[in-house]
C-alpha cells in the first residue's frame, strides 16, 4: 500500500473495478480489517472517476484508529480535499477488528454509510464543488509514512435502479403476464409467500403489504 513517488498526492486508490467508471447509482458492502500502525487512515472510495494521485476525482471515506469512533466522507476533486462530512461510528475502529461497512451513492451528490448495521450517514448531500456524476469503486487510504496494511473481503457491489421490476422465479406462461400483473395477483400466482415478500424490495423494505395473494398449488400447472 505504499507507493514511492506520488508528488504531492494526499490519498492512494491503491486496487480499483476498472471496468465500474460509468456506474452511478450504487450500493457497496465489505468487511474491512486495518492491521497496520494505529495512524493508519484507511477506506474505501466511491465515484472514482480519476484514479491518478495527483488528480484523483473520488469520495473518500476514512477512518482514523487513532480518533476512536469518528469517521468522515472526504471528496476528492482534483486532489484538492478541504471539506469532511464527520460521522460517528457505533463502536471505536481500533486495529485487527473487523468492521462490516455498507454505503449507499445516488445522483451526483448523495450519499448514505451504514457500520456494523449502524446508521452512521443518512441521506447526507455533498456541496456542488465536490459533485461526481459516476464512478467506481476503490480501496486504498490517507498518504502517509505510517502505511495502512487494509484487509477487505466479502466485497459486493449492487447497481440500484429508480423503479424495481416485477419479477417471479418461475416461468411465466404467457410472457405477458410479467409485464401486465404483479407477483401474487391472480395472472401471476408466486410459488410461496416467501418469494412474494422477497420480490422487488423498495428502500430494504419488501414492497408487498399484508393482504389476501395466490399462490401455485402445483409448480406443474
Amino acid at each position: 500500500m505504499q507507493t514511492k513517488n506520488l508528488g504531492r498526492g494526499n490519498v492512494e486508490i491503491g486496487l480499483y473495478i476498472k471496468s465500474g467508471f460509468r456506474w452511478k447509482d450504487i450500493e457497496v458492502e465489505l468487511d474491512m480489517l486495518e492491521t497496520g500502525s494505529i495512524k493508519s487512515v484507511p477506506g474505501p472510495f466511491l465515484r472514482v472517476s480519476n484514479a491518478n494521485p495527483a488528480k484523483t476525482n473520488a469520495w473518500y471515506v476514512e477512518y482514523w484508529a487513532a480518533k476512536g469512533d469518528k469517521c468522515a466522507l472526504r471528496p476528492v476533486a482534483s486532489d484538492r480535499d478541504n471539506q469532511y462530512y464527520y460521522g460517528k461510528l457505533p463502536i471505536a475502529f481500533k486495529p485487527n477488528i473487523w468492521f462490516h461497512l455498507k454505503y449507499r451513492v445516488r445522483g451526483d451528490s448523495w450519499f448514505s454509510q451504514w457500520a456494523n448495521g449502524k446508521l452512521v450517514h443518512h441521506n447526507l448531500k455533498a456541496g456542488k464543488e465536490w459533485k461526481v456524476p459516476a464512478g467506481t469503486v476503490g480501496l486504498g487510504c490517507h498518504i502517509s509514512p505510517y502505511n495502512c496494511k487494509t484487509l477487505c473481503d466479502n466485497i459486493k457491489v449492487s447497481l440500484l435502479v429508480a423503479n424495481p421490476p416485477n419479477i417471479t422465479l418461475g416461468i411465466l406462461q404467457p410472457l405477458f403476464h410479467s409485464q401486465s400483473a404483479l407477483l401474487g395477483e391472480k395472472k401471476l400466482p408466486a410459488d410461496s409467500c416467501k418469494q412474494i415478500h422477497d420480490a422487488s424490495p423498495v428502500n430494504n423494505q419488501p414492497r408487498a403489504k399484508n393482504g389476501l395473494y395466490w399462490i401455485k398449488t402445483d409448480l406443474q400447472g
